[in-house]
């Protein structure tokens, strides 16, 4: 995968996810590209295109619906709720915390210096959500610990090592081996922060 600096952004993100080469079929076991978690599936890539009647629709504003944090002018962060994606100005409007009672409302700029992405929980827009995570992801190589705080995990409250291969600007993830890709949180503990302060 390229450095986010030699990587040139596409006018259309949307049409850029729609002919991407981030792909792999569903029943294939090893991924076409490096990092797994954002490979494209062909059913995903189906969705979007569907959803925006064949790319036709990249000039609108696509409704989506993504978790997100959302950093104010102090870098305070907040858990927000994206829900328009306007392909031509490439902003995201999102509302915090969400569009029930929301206590802002806004449109944000793709920046991971203003917003991280942390899920997709929209069908019809995850090719779009992963693309993006994908276009601003870099190689490196750094030797972390976390602990793994999941309920679920089996393993959860045990400390984990791993080399991190990849760095999300954009969704503030690292992509950690052995085991597969794992997503560890860039912020989850100060090993990790120290890993991070090479400059990019």
């Amino acid at each position: 995968m390229s450095k986010e600096k030699d990587v040139e952004k596409p006018s259309s993100l949307i049409r850029a996810a729609l002919d991407s080469g981030l792909s792999c079929k569903d029943d294939e076991t090893e991924y076409c590209v490096p990092l797994s978690r954002l490979s494209i599936h062909e059913n995903e890539r189906k969705a979007l295109w569907k959803y925006t009647n064949g790319g036709k629709k990249t000039a609108e504003k696509l409704e989506i619906e993504w978790v997100v944090d959302v950093a104010d002018h102090n870098l305070n962060w907040f858990i927000a709720t994206a829900f328009l994606y306007d392909d031509e100005s490439r902003t995201i409007k999102v509302a915090i915390p969400d569009r029930i009672e929301p206590q802002w409302e806004g449109y944000l700029p793709l920046d991971h210096r203003c917003i991280h992405l942390m899920e997709c929980c929209d069908p019809n827009s995850i090719a779009l959500y992963k693309y993006i995570a994908s276009l601003w992801t870099r190689e490196v190589c750094w030797r972390v610990s976390w602990w793994n705080e999941d309920d679920t995990d089996e393993i959860a409250g045990i400390q984990r090592t791993g080399i991190a291969k990849f760095f999300g600007r954009i969704t503030n993830a690292l992509y950690v081996v052995p085991d597969r890709y794992v997503v560890a949180s860039a912020l989850m503990n100060k090993e990790v922060q120290r890993k991070k302060k090479k400059k990019f």
